[in-house]
């Protein structure tokens, strides 16, 4: 399928100009990705983009409507289908009946509207094997360095960027939802990460923010990483987001060398 991406919020797009810059591109199906605080936006993007061409396929996305995929639905007409939980193949069984005009009953992993209510087909499994998903498509995405950053509190050095590299969390925080990717957790290959650093840096990325919910819980898979990076003498700054009870002295000081600066 030929893809698009139009990041609204990184290109400094209001609602209207959205909509606009979506239509031009005459799109078969649109994909919104959404939180909580973003659904409202993403809700009325769709209706103007529903109302500039009616025969447009409006798909939602993301965390909002994971945890709420019947209320998001009956609340904002905009939306047609809701992916609810990993969407990377949900995705491909959706589109692939879409393009064929069949029921969309057997595709896993969907809420649908349905007589005026909405219904939920069968639950998806997460993906196992992350490593099995293609790098991020970086090209289609504005400049990294003019468009993209992280909070000033996470920036050791310019320019710098998010990314995540593991689904999941094993923890039970109270304060945490984990409808989307679930208790257990599931990490890319130090190999599979190395090779997207390498690519970042290419791309003039100097400084990393790992927003994994627990990035230092993979202790051989840092290890390796840590590795790999003297090998290939990448020499990069990063931070993290981790947990007290999965550090202790010696990993640590290793994360340290390696070139962590907070977590």
């Amino acid at each position: 399928y030929k893809t698009h991406i139009v990041d609204a919020e990184a290109l400094g797009l209001d609602r209207v100009q959205t909509a606009r810059t979506i239509l031009e591109l005459r799109p078969d199906v649109v994909g919104f990705s959404a939180t909580t605080s973003t659904i409202e936006s993403a809700a009325m993007v769709a209706r103007l983009v529903k109302d500039g061409d009616p025969g447009l396929a409006t798909l939602i996305g993301g965390h909002h409507v994971t945890a709420l995929p019947e209320e998001t639905l009956r609340r904002f007409d905009g939306f047609d289908v809701a992916v609810v939980g990993e969407g990377e193949l949900t995705l491909l069984d959706l589109l692939d009946c879409l393009s064929r005009g069949l029921d969309l009953d057997p595709v896993r992993g969907l809420a649908l509207r349905h007589d005026g209510d909405v219904t939920r087909t069968s639950r998806r499994a997460h993906v196992a094997d992350l490593d099995s998903l293609p790098m991020p498509a970086l090209d289609l995405l504005p400049s990294l360095d003019r468009h993209y950053g992280i909070p000033l509190q996470s920036v050791h050095s310019f320019p710098a960027i998010s990314l995540v590299s593991s689904r999941g969390c094993s923890g039970a925080c109270t304060f945490c939802d984990a409808s989307v990717m679930g208790r257990t957790a599931r990490a890319h290959s130090a190999e599979y990460m190395l090779g997207m650093l390498k690519e970042l840096r290419r791309r003039g990325m100097a400084s990393f923010l790992f927003e994994d919910d627990n990035f230092l819980a993979f202790r051989d898979r840092f290890d390796k990483l840590a590795a790999l990076l003297r090998k290939e003498h990448l020499s990069i700054d990063w931070s993290c987001f981790s947990r007290v009870d999965s550090v202790d002295d010696g990993l640590l000081a290793a994360a340290r060398e390696a070139g962590c600066w907070q977590i």
